[in-house]
C-alpha cells in the first residue's frame, strides 16, 4: 500500500507541517500585556533559584534524545486529522534536529536542520527545500528560524545562564506544587516572553509553556504530559502544541524512546544530506512558495 499523499499546501509551507515547533503569530491572539497579575505567594512557595536550579541539573544531563511515535496535525486547510505513525525525532543538545513523517512505514517528509542550515525533504515528490544559511519566518512578528524551534521543543531556555532576577513567580498551589513562572527577556522588561506552569516539588519539570511576544499576545501554547524518568532524566513522552484562534496543533506521542546514545555526524549533516538529494535528481522548492526567507 502507497502512502497518501499529504496536502501540497502543508507540504509547501514548513510552518503548518511543523505546527508542533513552530510559534506563528495568529491573528485574533488574547493579550496579555500589562494585565499581568501576581497572586499573594503562600510562605511555603519555593525560591525561584531552587526551581531554576533544578531544571537546569535535569536538562544537562541530556546530550541526545531519540525516540518513534505518532505525529499528529490539524490545521484550517485539513479536511481531517493528519496522522504520520511510526515517524521518528532525533535531537542533540543544542539545537540540532531530525524529524521523520510516516504513512504505512514510507517516509513522507524528512526535516534535518543543524544551527543556522535546514533541509526539508519530501520523498514521495522528490522535492526538497534547502536553506544553507539558515532563514526566518516570513511576516511574522517574532522573527523564527528551523533552530529556535528545535530548541523550543526540548530546551526553551537554557537555565544554566538564566538569572533568577528575568524570572518571576505568579502564584503557587502548595497543594499540587504547581507554580506558574513568568520569565522576562531583560530584567527590567514591561512584557514577559513566555509563561511557564511547572510541577515538582523535589524535583520540577514544564507542563505548560506559554509563548509570547513584545506586545503580550499568545503565539503558542506547548503543554508536556507522561513525564517519565531514565538515567536520572525526567522527559515528556507526549507534547502537544496549539495555535490560538486557528484551529491548528500538532501532536507527538513518543515511544521507544532513548537517551544520551551516541550519534553519528552525518545525522545532521545538512549540506551533504542535500547535496546527495541533488544528485539523485530531487527538484528544489522555489523559495518564493514558502513561508521561509533568508
Amino acid at each position: 500500500m502507497f502512502p497518501k499523499p499529504i496536502d501540497h499546501r502543508i507540504l509547501r509551507h514548513p510552518a503548518r507541517l511543523l505546527g508542533l515547533l513552530c510559534l506563528a503569530t495568529v491573528s485574533g491572539c488574547s493579550t496579555l500585556g500589562s494585565g499581568l497579575v501576581q497572586a499573594d505567594l503562600p510562605p511555603d512557595a519555593p525560591a525561584v533559584d531552587t526551581i531554576l536550579a533544578d531544571l537546569a541539573a535535569n536538562d544537562t544531563q541530556m546530550a541526545t534524545f531519540s525516540a518513534t511515535g505518532t505525529f499528529s496535525l490539524k490545521a484550517p486547510e485539513l479536511k481531517s486529522i493528519e496522522q504520520f505513525r511510526q515517524s521518528s525525532v532525533l535531537f542533540q543538545r543544542p539545537d540540532a534536529l531530525n524529524v521523520v513523517g510516516r504513512r504505512y512505514a514510507k517516509a513522507v517528509f524528512e526535516l534535518t536542520c543543524a544551527h543556522p542550515a535546514f533541509l526539508i525533504g519530501f520523498p514521495t515528490e522528490r522535492e526538497f527545500l534547502y536553506r544553507p544559511e539558515g532563514a526566518t519566518l516570513r511576516n511574522q512578528e517574532l522573527a523564527i528560524s528551523p533552530a529556535d524551534l528545535a530548541r523550543e521543543m526540548f530546551f526553551p531556555e537554557v537555565w544554566t545562564e538564566m538569572p533568577p532576577e528575568r524570572v518571576r513567580m505568579l502564584s503557587y498551589d502548595a497543594a499540587t506544587q504547581r507554580a506558574q513562572l513568568a520569565v522576562y527577556e531583560k530584567f527590567r522588561s514591561r512584557t514577559p516572553q513566555r509563561l511557564l506552569d511547572v510541577e515538582g516539588g523535589t524535583h520540577w519539570v514544564i507542563v505548560r509553556n506559554e509563548r509570547l511576544d513584545a506586545s503580550g499576545n499568545t503565539l503558542a501554547v506547548t503543554e508536556r504530559t507522561d513525564y517519565r524518568e531514565e538515567q536520572g532524566v525526567r522527559y515528556a513522552a507526549a507534547i502537544t502544541t496549539h495555535f490560538p484562534q486557528q484551529d491548528a496543533f500538532m501532536t507527538f506521542t513518543m515511544k521507544r524512546i532513548t537517551l544520551n546514545e551516541p550519534v553519528k555526524a552525518a545525522e545532521f549533516d545538512v549540506h551533504a544530506k542535500a547535496a546527495a538529494l541533488e544528485r539523485s535528481g530531487w527538484a528544489p522548492i522555489n523559495p518564493n512558495e514558502t513561508g521561509y526567507e533568508q
